[in-house]
């Protein structure tokens, strides 16, 4: 048996991990859910999947009892809590999965620039300093400063015991530094394989036809639920953002004379963000291959979609609209930087850019954050289960 550890999985994530694949092997799979213990989200797994067995587990204790069923037979796939950085809210998850008798392997197929402030917060003097820049510029309220000061100076450390057994496998994206070191050990197996976005590629490419019209790769802004569920701050109100937003897409399209299209974020729902972008055309699940013949494709938030134009060669337009998150501008300036294209403050700087070619993805940015040179070109669950399986 495999046993698929994650979050709940939508229809939409489901895809994203490329499951559909793992159900037609001849291993008989399950999908346990443990993110109401670890990390609350507002998603609801599908219950009605063949091949897919769901448990939810409310605490500590019924996951520890449910793995001690486990043998050396059984394999555990983690997809996520086994990345650097979160030994504290994944301890118990971490505790419970390596402790068992099952061989295990973590798998984190996305792979993205890390700003030089995304570190930053892992530490007690940068969660620190965040918290007071924050109340400088108003962003965050005394009262709220003063919980979170709480719980940054009092949060206990978590000690992680020597004797934890390690992974025995671990399939990544091309950065295989992604994984915890306290996960791994000197008879740990790693992978560097490709994204998620790349297999999407391998398995189905896409249909390529004459470039055309303006595409605006969609991240639901602050409406997004990561925000709210994570207790992540945001700073202009989602009526503010759409509005920005519709303005710059508004004066590209006029001076380009051409269409505007919005890929919709994989997480929203069929029709969710029509009134945001009204008058334009939204088009969900559609994104590879409305960014495959794209004209130009404009971004205001850090997307892993940004890879399929570095992919696909489609030319890419950052945009500075607002500061919308904590860690917004440092993760658009690491896309910049290795994409190698420029964020605009003015729209107008749209049509210069394209006339002088300065949108054109590096790439670098393909082998670096998408697909490892050495990978094989295979869809990544079948590189998992070979490896499982020999």
């Amino acid at each position: 048996m495999i046993l698929v550890v994650d979050s709940p999985l939508t229809a939409r994530d489901r895809d994203r991990y490329q499951l559909d694949w793992l159900l037609q092997s001849e291993f008989q799979v399950s999908v346990w859910d443990v993110h109401d213990l670890f990390l609350p989200r507002v998603d609801s797994p599908i219950l009605d999947v063949d091949g897919i067995d769901y448990r939810t587990f409310l605490s500590q204790s019924n996951l520890a009892e449910a793995m001690k069923e486990l043998n050396g037979s059984d394999v555990v796939l983690v997809l996520s809590g086994m990345e650097r950085g979160l030994e504290r809210r994944y301890h118990n998850l971490r505790e419970a999965v390596l402790r068992s008798n099952a061989r295990v392997g973590a798998i984190s197929a996305g792979t993205k620039p890390v700003g030089e402030a995304d570190l930053r917060p892992l530490t007690f003097r940068g969660r620190l300093l965040r918290a007071l820049r924050e109340m400088r510029f108003g962003r965050l309220s005394l009262a709220r400063a003063c919980r979170r000061l709480w719980q940054i100076v009092f949060r206990r450390r978590v000690q992680v015991a020597l004797d934890r057994p390690a992974l025995k496998w671990t399939w990544t994206g091309p950065d295989e530094s992604i994984i915890d070191e306290l996960v791994l050990g000197s008879e740990t197996q790693s992978r560097a394989l490709h994204t998620w976005d790349f297999d999407s590629e391998l398995r189905k490419p896409v249909i390529r036809t004459p470039r055309q019209g303006l595409v605006f790769v969609e991240s639901m802004g602050p409406t997004h639920p990561d925000f709210a569920v994570l207790g992540i701050p945001t700073f202009v109100t989602p009526d503010s953002w759409f509005a920005a937003v519709r303005s710059w897409l508004s004066s590209i399209s006029d001076d380009l004379n051409e269409s505007v299209v919005v890929a919709a974020h994989p997480r929203a729902a069929p029709g969710s963000l029509d009134s945001h972008y009204a008058p334009f055309k939204v088009l969900y699940g559609a994104s590879r291959e409305l960014l495959a013949n794209a004209k130009v494709v404009v971004a205001a938030e850090p997307s892993t979609a940004l890879g399929w134009c570095a992919l696909y060669k489609t030319p890419i337009a950052l945009a500075q609209i607002a500061d919308l998150y904590p860690l917004h501008w440092p993760e658009m300036r690491a896309y910049s930087q290795e994409l190698g294209v420029p964020v605009l403050e003015d729209p107008a700087d749209v049509v210069i850019g394209l006339k002088c070619d300065g949108f054109t993805p590096s790439p670098s940015f393909v082998d670096k954050y998408m697909a490892a040179q050495d990978a094989p070109p295979i869809p990544f669950w079948e590189t998992v289960l070979n490896d499982i399986q020999s």
